[in-house]
């Protein structure tokens, strides 16, 4: 996507209250971002930050 320089939305967060509509339309879903234990917190703004750090290495 980079490459060509085509536009594209990167939407952070639980997807809680987004409408399925947008859910459907996606082109592609990320899977959560997991640690190594049963706790189940990350905020949005680090899970994003490892996101874009995968993406964009």
């Amino acid at each position: 996507m980079l490459q060509t320089g085509d536009p594209f939305l990167l939407i952070f967060g639980t997807g809680w209250g987004l409408a399925q509509e947008v859910i459907s339309g996606a082109d592609y879903i990320l899977e959560p971002v997991r640690g190594n234990t049963d706790y189940n917190h990350l905020s949005v703004r680090s899970a994003a930050s490892v996101i874009l750090d995968r993406l964009l290495r």
